[in-house]
């Protein structure tokens, strides 16, 4: 980043961001319920005989992105500041895997796989309370939003077999409470 302008009296500055971002999580589903499950109608699927407990699915998801945006601090007293970052994703990739478990007619690592691409966008604001001179305290809400218009689902079979679709939307969404201590130097 860059600073383009700061405030009057030294009160804050606007600066412009670019660069990469990288998004990774993992979900793990443990545990199993069957309500109803005719082998008939599904051969060789029904987990009647799979334990109560267990990991069932494991979901990994990595979104790799170019962000370009704006930050800004402004302090509204010696001790207290507002902060802010909006920032437009462009471009981003993402790598999805998951593994069915207690499938038996699905490869077991990957079961499915999902390459695509698409866009989004990451907002924060906050406030900076300084602790001491050059140590501060930040509390503020941040959202960050993936949404992936294009790309692959591969189903790995587990004879060796692929099949692929292409893949209408995959989109992440995570937003939340922040707190950190920054320090400068």
């Amino acid at each position: 980043g860059a600073k383009v302008g700061e405030f009057p009296n030294h009160r804050g500055f606007v600066e412009v961001v670019a660069g990469y971002q990288y998004w990774h999580t993992k979900y793990q589903a443990t545990g199993i319920g069957v309500q109803a499950c005719n082998p008939a109608l599904i051969p060789g699927i029904c987990p009647t005989d799979q334990p109560a407990n267990g990991s069932v699915i494991t979901n990994t998801t990595n979104w790799h992105s170019i962000r370009l945006g704006t930050s800004a601090e402004y302090r509204l007293t010696r001790r207290i500041s507002v902060l802010g970052t909006v920032a437009f994703i462009p471009l981003s990739v993402i790598d999805n895997k998951d593994i069915h478990h207690l499938r038996p007619d699905l490869r077991q690592d990957p079961s499915i796989s999902m390459i695509g691409v698409g866009i989004g966008a990451d907002a924060d604001v906050g406030l900076r309370l300084a602790i001491l001179r050059n140590l501060f305290l930040n509390v503020g809400y941040r959202v960050w939003y993936n949404r992936a218009v294009d790309g692959t689902v591969k189903f790995h079979a587990a004879d060796g077999t692929e099949e692929s679709f292409p893949m209408e939307q995959f989109q992440s969404l995570r937003h939340g409470l922040t707190a950190g201590i920054n320090f400068t130097f």
